[in-house]
């Protein structure tokens, strides 16, 4: 996603990012043998329709550049699939301190590859105070939002929690039209109003099926 939003606008980047949910529905059914809920499958299909709608992306300008945030994506539905299937293995700190620790060792050497490729942009230097408080804030809130992601996989099935990755999106919205002033034009609001609405039905049916297993005890 670093890649991608270097080449290519945050809107564009984001919309291909959002096929996570999809692929980690695909994978949790072929990986894990986990039955797809209708529910689920309908939510991510509404939502997948209203991220395009609020986004409005045109993949034939972004050419090749549209493979990382694709990757990104796969790599993220992968993480929840694996986060599943090792889940009871170890404590959920555990968990997340052998993910960082591996991805440390993919970032070093990832770095030193491109500090001495050549390329300025990927030359290292020593940082401003302010880049390093602030990737310190990414850090900490990114700890927390794995930590979240890990128990929801835990508790309930990949499938079943993928559609709430849209939030993010409503999310996004809310914040870059609070602080940067980008306010959303109409159509985007009838995207947003579709995703809220598979959240919504997502919820619904969730809560339906709870109620029909208590009455059954």
């Amino acid at each position: 996603m670093f890649l991608a939003v270097w080449i290519m606008p945050l809107a564009e980047a984001t919309t291909i990012a959002f096929t996570q949910p999809m692929i980690t529905a695909m994978l949790a059914m072929i990986f894990l043998r986990e039955p797809a809920r209708p529910a689920a499958w309908i939510a991510t299909g509404i939502a997948f329709v209203g991220v395009i709608i609020v986004l409005r992306p045109n993949f034939e300008a972004l050419g090749w550049g549209a493979l990382f945030p694709l990757i990104g994506a796969t790599g993220m539905a992968v993480t929840i699939i694996a986060n599943r299937a090792v889940a009871g293995t170890a404590s959920v700190l555990a968990m997340q301190y052998y993910m960082s620790a591996t991805a440390m060792v993919f970032l070093i050497v990832a770095s030193a590859a491109g500090n001495y490729s050549g390329v300025e942009r990927f030359a290292l230097d020593w940082p401003h105070w302010s880049v390093v408080a602030r990737c310190a804030f990414i850090g900490i809130s990114a700890t927390f939002a794995q930590w979240f992601i890990y128990m929801g996989t835990v508790k309930a099935g990949a499938g079943t929690i993928a559609p709430m990755t849209y939030g993010q999106l409503l999310m996004a919205t809310g914040l870059g039209w609070i602080f940067y002033g980008d306010k959303p034009d109409p159509v985007a609001l009838l995207g947003a109003a579709i995703i809220i609405g598979a959240g919504l039905f997502l919820w619904w049916d969730s809560r339906r099926r709870a109620i029909k297993a208590a009455e059954a005890k």
